[in-house]
């Protein structure tokens, strides 16, 4: 499923026909609230996948890279690391690091590395990076409800959709841990 079509599955549970209908390519009468809407719905989805990346799903990425000068930058990362899990060498022996802020301080040689990462922001056309993942779409979609309800001022019916995006998270990931979920403050 598209990032696009995330949206559009979010603004028809919110009641907003015509910014599902600019999402799928019609022209609407008033294009400029579309656009503005469209916007909101793509930065709450942003902030929902990273929350999900960040604290209860995180997603593993793994890949050899080259250690010189007993140093590895994280800009030579292909994706942007959160947490190191595993530093192997060519031979699969487990290897000692240390993680500073901007590099990875190893041994010299080159290094298969298991990390957490945070996601890039995506297209509309991309994939949507909890879609098929053990969350499932709709808790992502509950999320971005409840971003965009509290947004827009739309506090009662933000609770609703946060309530079920939690539940959502429960139900999916309390499978393989004991999953705590803090409860959100607004000041």
């Amino acid at each position: 499923m598209t990032v696009k079509n995330v949206l559009k599955i979010t603004a028809d549970l919110l009641g907003e026909k015509d910014v599902k209908d600019y999402l799928s390519g019609n022209v609407p009468d008033d294009s400029e609230y579309c656009k503005t809407t469209t916007a909101l719905l793509k930065r709450c989805y942003d902030m929902v996948t990273d929350e999900l990346a960040c604290e209860y799903a995180p997603i593993l990425y793994s890949e050899q890279l080259e250690s010189k000068n007993g140093k590895i930058a994280y800009s030579a990362f292909t994706k942007n690391p959160l947490k190191i899990l595993s530093v192997k060498d060519e031979n699969g022996k487990k290897c000692c690091y240390k993680s500073f802020i901007d590099y990875l301080e190893v041994a010299d040689g080159l290094k298969s590395v298991v990390y957490e990462y945070r996601p890039k922001i995506q297209t509309e056309d991309e994939e949507a990076i909890f879609s098929n993942y053990k969350t499932g779409e709709y808790t992502l979609i509950y999320g971005i409800a409840a971003e965009f309800c509290l947004e827009r001022g739309r506090v009662n019916e933000s609770e609703i959709w946060s309530n079920k995006y939690y539940q959502g998270l429960k139900g999916r990931l309390s499978e393989r841990r004991n999953l705590k979920i803090p409860a959100r403050r607004w000041f």
